[in-house]
């Protein structure tokens, strides 16, 4: 184990590989549309996009077309792209699905290794980046990379299990929120539907009012720039399944153990609603197998 070291350390690898210039640095798979030169000139880049698609009933029975939407509409919502690209704002944000970086700036900081306690390491890249007075931009950029972060519901949960919590500075209190936007809608839809099956003009009428929580969680989704039939299933089933990946997060940092890509780490608990990631260690393979398997 001791090989790795820590979380980022083979995308610290690949940097010391590389020559000099601009370096995109990615933990999915990803295809790439345009030149790197195309992104601006700021010292880090960073974009927000959907994953690649592929097969939409696949995606669906493993869960990953319904919650991501969700999932990147709320990260949109507490890190908005203009506020962590204003320069004046301490607002920091990165998705390590795909980062473009100056060599200078990456090696000024530290690189990788400068936020290798941390398990988000790529918020706090960016938090390094913006903190040495440099710039950064996050942007929507499906016109330049296509990802593929999670290819089944397991990678799914393993991976936001490790991370919702960080992200979002009260987990339960966004739980609750999203629980209580899901069900309201699907009340006024239920007693909209059972009102007109009765013919009676109020309940009627109540299935016209009905439709405006809908729309608005329509809006409220699709800011993740998902497709529209991506939006439409996370409408219907995605926000309560983000919910129990939320409250999965936050039992597992309580507990002081997430996993990633067959390693399992401990972090340190966080009291009240201090918003500070406490420094990881890697655990042993046996106990780490233990803890995926809950055996």
């Amino acid at each position: 184990m001791a090989a790795y070291g820590f979380v980022g350390f083979a995308l610290h690898q690949d940097v010391l590989a590389v020559g000099s210039g601009l370096r995109g640095l990615g933990i999915a798979d990803l295809r790439r549309r345009i030149l790197a030169s195309k992104f601006g000139k700021d010292d880090g880049q960073d974009g927000l996009f959907p994953e690649g698609d592929g097969n939409l009933l696949r995606r669906i029975r493993e869960q990953i077309g319904a919650v991501l939407p969700v999932v990147f509409a709320e990260l949109a919502r507490q890190y908005p792209p203009s506020k962590v690209s204003d320069p004046d704002s301490p607002e920091a944000a990165a998705n390590g699905q795909y980062i473009l970086v100056k060599r200078e700036a990456y090696e000024a900081i530290g690189g990788h290794a400068a936020v290798a306690s941390a398990i988000l390491e790529d918020v706090a890249l960016a938090r390094a980046i913006k903190a040495s007075a440099r710039k950064i931009r996050l942007r929507y950029a499906a016109d330049a990379v296509r990802t593929r972060m999670y290819r089944n519901r397991a990678q799914l949960r393993e991976g936001w299990t490790k991370n919702l919590t960080l992200l979002f500075p009260r987990p339960e209190r966004l739980v609750l929120r999203t629980l209580a936007w899901w069900l309201v809608t699907w009340w006024s839809l239920a007693v909209a539907l059972a009102g007109m099956v009765r013919h009676d003009f109020v309940w009627v009428l109540f299935a016209v009012l009905s439709v405006p929580f809908w729309l608005l969680l329509y809006r409220r989704i699709r800011v993740a720039h998902f497709s529209t039939a991506n939006n439409l299933i996370a409408c219907a089933f995605g926000l309560p399944i983000f919910a129990c990946l939320l409250l999965r997060s936050a039992k597992a940092h309580r507990d002081g153990r997430v996993s990633w890509k067959g390693r399992a780490y401990m972090v340190g608990a966080r009291g009240g609603s201090t918003q500070t990631e406490m420094p990881a260690s890697i655990i042993s393979t046996n106990e780490s197998r233990k803890m995926r398997t809950g055996s």
